[in-house]
């Protein structure tokens, strides 16, 4: 190379250096780079490279070039990240069956009467006629009650008042007599277990009653009894189908002959209506919550009685068996949320509810007598024979703590009498998970 050259390199490499260096003092780095600034960036390195090489070459030492500049982050707006709730964050982000299982559970209507007992003593100075309260009239479990369709761990306890809810009556001779209510008293513990990473779960249900008791003034007196204990009920329940918003269970329930017997006497004759018929309850059931706030329940189940009720006299034996009508359920509930807030110190969420509840026979009635036994007559069957009872619940579902939920409702009858097992129900609820 001539040495005429080399000051015109020395002023554009000087030159050139100089620019991109005044540049980058001046400018603030962006934070991601075009490809046309970095294919600037790389000729000016190496034209700057060319020009230590030319010093070195004139025994020169290289250039002291500047540092480059510090790369500066973006400026702050001030404004801070929005919190975010810890545990309403853990709920969104948790697993579709644990967000469905805190949606509020349908809270149920369930009671059944059961065939009607007519006994008239010898001579039929009056007629007697009540209905049958075996088991403590606990029977016709419904699945759906105090449920939801998702695979649950809780204990919990329910307490239901049926308002004029078994009829007895009495008439001369031998007319139909007047039949008027007596309330009932329910009592119900149970407990649901999940297994199978929550894929299943197996529920235990125990109900317990005030006993029921009618009497007719005398000589001679006619009563109609039951006892206190019902039927212990075991339903086991599988997720079928899961999605964010939607689950749909089905399963099978048994409920078992565990509760007390009836009992008809008049003199010093007694018919007992044993309780020893097993109830198969399959059903499926569906979950769904179209919003945050709005969401809905639905059941359909049948209860299919496996075997009949032996009816026997000590002195005559056996007199029959009654068997009790298959009934088929459909129960629909709408909730919509008031109020959710998972960090209050005790009531975290309350939900208003509203529940339509359909029950129909599916066959006519079983009918044993009028059959004389020592003198008395007794026969036993479903008055009414076929039935469509329409129930509407009304009510609040209270969460406390979020562990923990109160529910508190009202069941009110739609259809005329002989369509109705109960004038109306009080309805009250604790559940607890865990």
């Amino acid at each position: 190379m001539r040495k005429c050259q080399l000051p015109h390199l020395i002023r554009s490499g000087l030159f050139r250096l100089a620019l991109a260096t005044a540049a980058c003092g001046l400018v603030a780095p962006a934070a991601a780079e075009s490809p046309a600034t970095t294919e600037s960036r790389d000729e000016t390195q190496d034209e700057t490279a060319e020009f230590d090489e030319l010093r070195l070459a004139q025994n020169q030492p290289p250039a002291v070039r500047p540092a480059p500049p510090r790369r500066r982050p973006p400026p702050s707006t001030g404004a801070a990240p929005p919190p975010v709730e810890p545990q309403l964050a853990a709920l969104v982000s948790a697993p579709p069956r644990f967000r469905l299982a805190s949606i509020p559970d349908m809270f149920g209507d369930a009671f059944l009467r059961g065939g009607t007992i007519t006994v008239s003593p010898i001579g039929a100075p009056f007629t007697a006629s009540a209905d049958t309260p075996l088991a403590g009239a606990t029977r016709g479990v419904k699945v759906g009650e105090n449920n939801k369709a998702v695979p649950m761990d809780r204990v919990y306890v329910a307490y239901s008042h049926f308002h004029n809810a078994l009829r007895s009556g009495a008439a001369p001779g031998t007319a139909d007599p007047a039949l008027s209510g007596t309330s009932i008293d329910r009592y119900t513990v149970g407990i649901e277990n999940s297994f199978d990473c929550r894929q299943w779960s197996l529920e235990l249900r125990m109900p317990f009653t005030n006993g029921f008791r009618f009497d007719t003034a005398g000589p001679p007196a006619a009563a109609v009894d039951g006892g206190e204990v019902g039927n212990l009920s075991v339903i086991l329940k599988y997720l079928l189908y899961e999605q964010e918003t939607t689950s749909i269970v089905a399963g099978l329930g048994i409920e078992t002959p565990t509760g007390s017997n009836a009992r008809a006497t008049v003199g010093g004759t007694t018919v007992t209506v044993e309780n020893d018929a097993v109830f198969l309850l399959p059903y499926v059931g569906c979950l769904g919550q179209p919003s945050e706030s709005l969401f809905f329940h639905g059941f359909a189940q049948l209860a299919l009685a496996a075997n009949g009720n032996d009816v026997v006299e000590p002195g005559a034996g056996r007199l029959g068996v009654y068997t009790d009508q298959n009934l088929l359920y459909l129960d629909g509930s709408a909730g919509y949320w008031l109020q959710r807030c998972p960090d209050a110190p005790l009531l975290t969420g309350l939900a208003a509810i509203l529940e339509l509840h359909y029950t129909t026979t599916l066959q006519d009635t079983d009918a044993i007598g009028p059959v004389v036994v020592g003198g008395p007559t007794f026969s036993i069957r479903n008055a009414a024979n076929r039935v469509d009872v329409l129930n509407a619940t009304v009510g609040l579902y209270t969460e406390l703590c979020r562990d923990t939920t109160l529910h508190v409702a009202g069941v009110f009858p739609l259809r005329s009498w002989d369509n109705r097992f109960f004038d109306a129900e009080l309805l009250v609820q604790v559940n607890r998970r865990f």
